[in-house]
């Protein structure tokens, strides 16, 4: 299977508006750095930026960074990443992965947008599991093709999550792969949401200030039963297969995973009320 090398970039601007200089605390995720998919093999910064990491695993880098008033600091920094297309036969032949009993639970208990002990999607998973009891693949197969079979797409403002979606049958990108998530979840199938800039059909995005679309990923047994993987699932696309080349459980190297959560940058004054600072942060995608 090809890898294609992308270079995903973060141009940065944060200018002091205050009539005072100071310092201000910097901070940007970097993306995934090792899945079925995806690779982070470098990264392209001036020196100062240090490595560090969430509770949740989600790694980012961080620098406290001294402003004149009225001056703009400027930096980018250059994620280098080897994507690949994905399939289940691709995944199941990389190194399986295990998953500890607090991340189990964790990733199997609702959250935000993700509404698993919601009536309505309870019950639609209890529907899912008696008409495949047993089988976590079939159950994951239908609770993909919920939001595809039952859902119109529309643009939204914000996000409103999979309780929002099941009521009003529709949603954007976000609501699609809650829904997954929700209908996972409350199988008993650990689930979690991956943000994602997702470069179209030619892989390639600019002037993005934030990540562009929303998948997830399900962590299911290999059908060979010898190990066990986080498994990417992308309904929304998935529901234009042919336009997208994406479906259950296969998809393209169009994109690059940036993170597990909502959080994407930070600029705060390290010191209260010395410094005012206005922040800029663009993303690109580009093949090399």
């Amino acid at each position: 299977m090809a890898t294609i090398k992308k270079s995903l970039t973060a141009d940065i601007s944060v200018t002091n508006t205050d009539n005072q200089a100071g310092y201000v605390n910097l901070a940007v995720t970097v993306p995934v750095s090792h899945d079925a998919q995806q690779k982070l093999v470098d990264i392209l910064s001036d020196e100062g930026w240090a490595l560090e990491h969430h509770d949740n695993g989600d790694a980012y880098l961080s620098r406290k960074q001294y402003i004149n008033a009225g001056q703009t600091y400027r930096d980018k920094i250059d994620f280098r990443v080897d994507v690949n297309d994905y399939s289940l036969d691709f995944t199941q032949k990389t190194p399986g992965e295990s998953m500890s009993a607090s991340d189990r639970t964790k990733y199997m208990s609702p959250e935000k947008l993700v509404e698993s002990n919601n009536p309505t999607i309870v019950k639609i998973a209890n529907e899912i599991k008696a008409e495949h009891p047993g089988d976590v693949w079939a159950q994951a197969k239908e609770a993909y093709d919920y939001p595809i079979e039952n859902f119109s797409y529309e643009n939204m403002s914000q996000n409103k999550g999979a309780a929002w979606a099941v009521s009003n049958s529709g949603g954007d990108c976000t609501e699609y792969a809650a829904t997954t998530a929700a209908l996972l979840k409350a199988m008993g199938i650990p689930a979690k949401m991956v943000n994602v800039f997702w470069g179209g059909t030619d892989g390639e995005l600019q002037d993005a200030n934030f990540p562009t679309h929303a998948r997830l990923k399900a962590f299911l047994p290999d059908r060979d039963s010898s190990g066990s993987h986080w498994h990417i699932l992308d309904p929304q696309l998935g529901a234009n297969s042919k336009r997208f080349d994406y479906g259950f459980g296969f998809g393209s190297s169009d994109s690059v995973d940036y993170n597990h959560g909502a959080w994407t940058y930070s600029a705060v004054a390290a010191q209260s009320g010395v410094g005012r600072f206005s922040t800029d942060l663009s993303y690109s995608l580009i093949d090399l």
